[in-house]
């Protein structure tokens, strides 16, 4: 199964602690809150305000430099830049490994766990290792200070990025299934971004990379480009079990790429429905037609990796087709 994770981007893990709010990190979450809309320009132009901003108040708010860094390699990272997001993970990593405060702990685990990111996406996964592994102790780390100070959120978001970070390792090191986060669909053959189709959604282009392995995409629908929604938070790709292939028109072999919905759609004609540790791959009918839909599975499938914290119903999107050499 592979695994593809919209959200947390690292720099809405940042906290600010002590130090309370500022005008860098009052300008870091306009320019993160414009980038999750696909204000990438706009997103962009903020970030370099609150980076100047940084670099005048960095005897006030010291560690003002590392949120604008990580918030611009965010952006770099999200439009497919990798050669610049990379020097300002490392800054904001030096930033905030240079801050002496114990909740500091929790910001340097999410300036970590974007290093990993980088290198993941890069398919440096040797690298990509050991930086998820600094990123899951800095987080252990600021879980005890927030279980001290008695923060339950704040130890709750530690705890879940450990056990993100522990899933993503695992696919690195075994081969039963892969993680990995959606910018890895965003940087194609052709090194272009998503590219807005409407308001709410992205193309994917015709073929795409995801480990390193080439897919062709095909949608599902009469359109030219398969689309993603925007504020859909998780999209998962997996292989469609032989007994489901004739029904949904797909090849053996094929992955199905899918996007979250908050609350199934009887409208869409096939569903995949997640559970904590199994897949059901089905279809609504409606018994008469005037009857509420009723959810039918076509084949159930275990969930190989799976933790459960992305239950709920995925809307196919389009095939993905494995290209194979001389294909």
């Amino acid at each position: 199964m592979i695994l593809l994770v919209v959200d947390p981007i690292p720099s809405d893990l940042l906290v600010e602690g002590d130090e309370g709010k500022s005008p860098v990190t009052e300008l870091v979450a306009q320019a993160r809150s414009l980038l999750k809309n696909g204000h990438f320009r706009e997103a962009e132009a903020v970030a370099e305000v609150a980076m100047a901003t940084a670099h005048q108040q960095r005897q006030i708010h010291p560690s003002g430099l590392g949120w604008a860094a990580l918030c611009r390699s965010d952006i770099y990272r999200e439009t497919g830049r990798l050669d610049p997001a990379l020097p300002m993970a490392i800054q904001a990593c030096d930033v905030f490994r240079r801050q002496p405060a114990p909740f500091q702990r929790h910001n340097e685990g999410a300036a970590l766990y974007n290093l990993g990111l980088l290198y993941h996406i890069q398919k440096d996964l040797a690298a990509a290792l050991q930086w998820y592994d600094a990123a899951s102790q800095m987080f252990r780390q600021a879980q005890e200070y927030w279980r001290i100070h008695r923060q339950e959120h704040r130890m709750s978001q530690c705890a879940r990025m450990v056990e993100r970070i522990a899933a993503i390792s695992q696919s690195i090191t075994e081969l039963a299934f892969l993680q990995l986060p959606v910018t890895s669909l965003s940087v194609c053959a052709a090194n272009r971004p998503f590219r807005n189709v409407e308001p709410d959604g992205y193309h994917l282009n015709p073929r795409i990379e995801i480990g390193g392995k080439p897919f062709q995409v095909l949608p599902l629908s009469d359109v030219r480009y398969a689309v993603l929604e925007r504020q859909s938070p998780v999209c998962i790709a997996l292989p469609i079990p032989d007994p489901v292939c004739p029904q949904w028109g797909a090849r053996r072999g094929d992955y199905i790429l899918a996007q979250q919905r908050i609350a199934p759609d009887p409208d869409a004609p096939f569903w995949i429905a997640v559970g904590q540790d199994q897949l059901y791959f089905g279809r609504f009918e409606r018994r008469p037609p005037d009857a509420p839909p009723v959810f039918q599975s076509l084949h159930p499938a275990r969930v190989i990796g799976g933790t459960g914290e992305f239950s709920g119903h995925f809307r196919p999107v389009a095939f993905l087709r494995p290209i194979r050499d001389g294909s």
